[in-house]
């Protein structure tokens, strides 16, 4: 199994590693969230479609909830302060780097924390060079990453340096160099997993179906139907990426298709909406000013790149917040409207219509909807407010 935007990371026994956990995740997300009729596994043979299903990586619940200056101004909080990295949602998490009040950098990444974590249990050396890398810095202590300063000895574990890798990279406030303070290596929001992804596919993906109340006809559950049936954790209304993602799953379940992740198994940025962004002087930002990376276009022509980053070169002699958004007409303020311009891509395979037999009854919907989670949105915006700045 090709490894996420065919990166060349890992040997071979990473690699079994790797895919061991790609297919145990949806074997555990189908138990789970889905049923044993769900139609999703890993890969398809090349008879099968090349499905993209994309959105923005902007959080639009947390926008919906507060509104968009109060929203913006969450998602972009620094690390010890209310909100952040907990509120980028949508499989594309940043970090943003401030010269006083100036944008001079921001990087995006949807780099799966698992991938990562399977990274530093069989080539630590190679993890260390990439923190390194996006830190700008020569080198990485160990103990900064690992929790350790022996996680290169050969004595420790595979399970001993992933453990360690978790507990100082994944958890909050750790490491500076996952938490935006010296660099953003991986996703570490508690949605944004192989798992989430596998759980979501694996409810959306198992055929139900219901009868129109207005012209009677069985047919496949909207995503507004289907989100209050899963079990809790599965999917969220509000979202950019979930309803776009469970509407489409509803679909091919219900025409009788198989479906599978597409092979590398990632989340991909797949491109970037400059056309909005202008210069100064009105001119359109060139494309070199986005780099693209840990990813490459695919012999399908897709693009898969698993990182971005965005900067004005210095001899342009002015930065990020001197950049106009076309569509507000306002000068850039904060990193959240530049991951609102990203779009970002789960690839799927999809088998031709009717090669599963669907066997279901109609659904009855729940009367209540999912709950948004907006009380406890405004309560960290509060706390975001109350924090020194």
């Amino acid at each position: 199994m090709e490894l996420p935007g065919f990166v060349d990371d890992l040997d071979s026994a990473g690699q079994a590693e790797w895919q061991a956990l790609v297919a145990a995740y949806v074997d555990e997300a189908i138990a789970e969230f889905g049923s044993p009729a769900a139609s999703l596994r890993v890969g398809l043979g090349a008879e099968s479609a090349l499905v993209s299903v994309e959105w923005t990586g902007f959080p639009e619940r947390v926008a919906s909830c507060l509104g968009r200056r109060e929203a913006l101004e969450l998602v972009d909080a620094a690390p010890g302060v209310p909100g952040g990295r907990v509120v980028q949602e949508e499989y594309l998490e940043w970090r943003v780097v401030r010269r006083g009040p100036q944008i001079q950098l921001v990087e995006l990444t949807t780099e799966l924390p698992d991938y990562w974590a399977v990274l530093a249990a069989h080539n630590p050396e190679r993890l260390l060079a990439l923190v390194a890398e996006f830190a700008g810095e020569t080198r990485v202590a160990a103990g900064d990453v690992f929790g350790r300063a022996d996680a290169l000895d050969p004595r420790l574990s595979p399970e001993e340096r992933e453990s360690g890798f978790r507990g100082q990279m994944l958890a909050l406030g750790r490491s500076p160099y996952n938490d935006g303070r010296r660099a953003i290596c991986c996703m570490r929001q508690q949605s944004n997993t192989l798992f989430g992804v596998a759980a979501l596919a694996a409810a959306a993906s198992t055929p139900q179906m219901i009868v129109d109340r207005l012209d009677g006809r069985i047919r496949a559950l909207r995503c507004s139907e289907s989100v209050p049936t899963f079990r809790l954790g599965a999917a969220r209304l509000g979202r950019a990426s979930d309803p776009l993602l469970v509407e489409q799953l509803a679909q091919i379940a219900f025409d009788g298709r198989e479906l599978a992740l597409d092979l590398p198994v990632g989340l991909y940025i797949q491109d970037v909406e400059r056309g909005r962004l202008l210069a100064p002087d009105g001119s359109d930002v060139p494309e070199a000013w986005f780099r693209f990376s840990r990813g490459e276009v695919g012999a399908d022509g897709r693009r898969r790149f698993q990182r971005l980053t965005f900067e004005v070169p210095a001899e342009e002699h002015f930065c990020i917040s001197d950049l106009v958004d076309a569509a507000t007409e306002r000068p850039i303020e904060f990193g959240g409207e530049i991951a609102d311009l990203v779009s970002v891509a789960l690839y799927l395979r999809v088998s031709e219509k009717g090669r599963l037999t669907v066997k279901t009854e109609p659904v009855a919907i729940p009367k209540s909807g999912a709950d948004e989670g907006c009380s406890e949105l405004h309560n960290m915006h509060s706390l975001f407010r109350e924090a020194p700045q």
